[in-house]
């Protein structure tokens, strides 16, 4: 969507995402869209910790809204995408989630 000349953000699907960065960038949560968070309890990504999710809830409110996921395959380095934070295996469940929401 435009606005004066704009791209305006109507949503945003945050996948493992890095989530002190989104707060730092977006420096307020007034500048967040509505946002969806989908992120593996078992993430051992040290630059995506699941404790980062809850911190992220709290600052965006009901902006957000947070999907969380277990299971799938664990393979290779820890921020890979055989791993927890690229959530192999769980291509179904995610796909899901980000449809439900874009609803």
């Amino acid at each position: 969507m435009m606005e004066n000349g704009r791209l305006r953000t109507q949503g945003l699907v945050l996948v493992s995402g890095n989530l002190e960065l989104v707060r730092e960038s977006a420096n307020s949560p007034g500048k967040l869209p509505r946002t969806l968070v989908i992120h593996h309890r078992d993430d051992a990504c040290d630059k995506t910790p699941p404790g980062e999710v809850e911190k992220f809830k709290e600052w965006g409110g009901s902006k957000v809204t947070v999907h969380w996921l277990e299971g799938g395959s664990n393979q290779g380095d820890a921020c890979g995408p055989m791993s927890h934070h690229g959530l192999a295996g769980l291509d179904d469940k995610v796909v899901a989630a980000i449809t439900d929401f874009l609803r």
